[in-house]
């Protein structure tokens, strides 16, 4: 079972994982870290500290995303969302609840729309976050891993950065 800390990891890396590679937005998380002086993720404080701190945090040289204006709103409006909705906790997102839920409340997150929900989820999968997805679902994963087989190319370097935490 993930941790809350590797779950906050794993939705941020989701989010950063547009236009840059795959590895840079999975390193991105803990770096940020850093940037806010931290050693884990406080979701309230990070939603405390607000959204310039977070665009300040991320625009630092080097910039952790090409295009930081919107990093930092995608990753503060989710984190306004999971205080909100999941009890600052992102695995009530998934816990108990079957794909097509998941699906449907990912996409609620800013940044991530039905592709990137998928990647999730595969990568909750992997992870042993799920007891299986349904067959509609798997045969998706399964055009998404063939068809889009680059961007799955890293996948056990990517979630090394989360099964670490």
């Amino acid at each position: 079972m993930l941790s809350k800390e590797a779950s906050v990891h794993l939705i941020i890396s989701i989010i950063f994982n547009q236009s840059c590679k795959s590895k840079t937005a999975f390193k991105a998380p803990q770096e940020l870290l850093k940037r806010l002086n931290s050693h884990l993720f406080d979701l309230g404080k990070i939603e405390a500290a607000g959204y310039d701190a977070l665009l300040n945090a991320i625009s630092q040289k080097p910039c952790l995303h090409r295009f930081p204006s919107v990093m930092a709103k995608y990753v503060y409006n989710s984190v306004l969302r999971i205080n909100q909705k999941y009890d600052s906790d992102p695995r009530n997102i998934w816990r108990n609840k079957p794909d097509s839920q998941i699906l449907d409340e990912l996409t609620t997150l800013s940044g991530i729309g039905r592709h990137k929900a998928v990647q999730c989820l595969i990568y909750l999968d992997i992870l042993g976050e799920l007891s299986g997805v349904s067959q509609e679902y798997q045969e998706y994963i399964d055009y998404m891993t063939e068809k889009c087989a680059g961007f799955f190319a890293n996948i056990d370097e990517d979630l090394r950065w989360i099964r670490e935490l």
